[in-house]
């Protein structure tokens, strides 16, 4: 999926060349779930630029990659969270040759460029390598806080994230 994402980035006059998409989040720091979404991120050369006067955030070129996500298979392509701090598509990729039950499509997220969230992944992917335990401690976690709805940042909760990170401090001063 990364790389039919990046595919289609390449197609997008709105990024440079060499923009690449990295995975990040519970996809790939070992405390994600079969039913995980798939987060990514554009990371654009630093020598390059997509940003304009009129369009600080990049959310322009997003809303142009939008289209060809459109155009090109991509299914519930989501822009309407362009306008937040970090620019954000949502959309669900097909897997395979078609969706069926058995190979439903993935749910993804592609932000502008986010840095920090990936190397917050290669941390936490160091700690579920030190300790899997954590693993299954953070699945049932993120479990107990999503049936109570409190794991939606949107509404003014904790992500999955800080839970894991409270999770990780505790497992750090507590045996």
């Amino acid at each position: 999926i990364r790389a039919k994402v990046e595919r289609l980035v390449t197609m997008c006059d709105s990024f440079p060349p060499g923009t690449k998409v990295a995975i990040f989040g519970s996809s790939a720091n070992g405390y994600g779930s079969p039913k995980s979404d798939l987060d990514m991120c554009l990371q654009v050369p630093n020598h390059s630029s997509i940003m304009n006067e009129d369009d600080t955030t990049g959310a322009g070129a997003m809303a142009a990659l939008a289209q060809i996500f459109e155009e090109n298979d991509m299914l519930d392509v989501d822009t309407s969270r362009l306008t937040a701090r970090i620019p954000v598509i949502q959309f669900n990729c097909p897997r395979g040759n078609g969706s069926s039950e058995e190979d439903p499509p993935m749910e993804c997220d592609l932000s502008m460029h986010n840095p920090l969230a990936v190397l917050n992944t290669s941390l936490l992917r160091s700690y579920a390598e030190i300790n899997p335990v954590s693993r299954v401690m953070a699945s049932v976690i993120k479990r107990w806080a999503k049936a109570r709805d409190i794991n939606n940042p949107a509404r003014h909760t904790l992500s999955s994230y800080g839970y894991l990170l409270m999770l990780l401090h505790f497992l750090t001063y507590h045996q």
